[in-house]
């Protein structure tokens, strides 16, 4: 039988988070049964260095380095067809 999160967990709660998003609570039966649950979960991570550019379709996002107290901090310059919007992290 192939597990799902849905034979893997005792509950599932979704919590609306905004408009476009959506978080859920997974209460599993196990550590081992949590762990499994985490791991379909997982994604590989990049490092972006200062002004690279992320290209999705027709988009393209710009990391731009800023004075915050975070090291690292970064705004986002997103460029559509249509327009550019600035995101700056606070």
């Amino acid at each position: 039988m192939m597990r799902t999160i849905e034979n893997t967990v005792k509950y599932i709660r979704s919590k609306n988070a905004g408009p476009f998003w959506l978080t859920i609570d997974a209460f599993c039966n196990s550590v081992e049964d949590t762990e499994k649950v985490a791991a379909a979960f997982e994604r590989e991570m990049i490092g972006l260095e200062p002004h690279d550019v992320i290209k999705v379709g027709e988009i393209e996002v710009e990391i731009v380095p800023v004075d915050h107290d975070a090291y690292g901090a970064a705004a986002l310059l997103i460029r559509t067809p249509d327009h550019y919007i600035a995101y700056t992290g606070d």
